[in-house]
């Protein structure tokens, strides 16, 4: 009996002074809600002033490089999701070349598809499927980088 009461109060003891060092920790280590609020208005009205990332500096670089036709095409909408894609992707082609090969590419496919078959819906069916085989491959090359980065990560900490 006396062994249990001591292992009570032990345990007592030990949930005391757990529960003040987490009172005393908590506060000072920890942020507030009015403060994790503020910090995001904070950032919300950076980003408001500032613009978001169409407007930085590297884009800008970036474009000036280009051509008038070139900087149009850039331009164009889903293009700087396409060389954000090829950027993780490892590739250093421009995006507008990458999605005019890859339309021409799927033209010309589905022009040889059209002279054997004369099927409006298997011509537009290679045409769809040929235009989307490039960027499933970047997003399998993507991956495949991704994953030897977090492979070689460990080794480079």
């Amino acid at each position: 009996m006396a062994v249990d009461i001591v292992a009570l109060f032990v345990g007592l003891v030990f949930l005391t002074v757990f529960v003040a060092s987490q009172l005393f920790v908590l506060p000072t280590l920890g942020t507030s809600k009015t403060d994790s609020r503020k910090l995001k208005q904070r950032l919300e009205g950076v980003i408001q002033a500032h613009g978001d990332s169409e407007a930085s500096i590297i884009k800008a670089k970036y474009l000036n490089r280009l051509g008038p036709i070139e900087r149009s095409l850039e331009r164009l909408p889903g293009m700087q999701w396409l060389k954000t894609l090829l950027d993780q992707a490892g590739k250093q082609q421009m995006a507008y070349r990458f999605a005019l090969m890859s339309l021409l590419f799927s033209a010309g496919i589905a022009f040889i598809v059209w002279i054997f078959f004369h099927h409006l819906i298997f011509t537009l069916g290679a045409f769809i499927f040929v235009a989307i085989v490039p960027i499933v491959w970047l997003k399998k090359q993507k991956t495949k980088r991704l994953d030897k980065f977090e492979e070689q990560l460990p080794e480079a900490l």
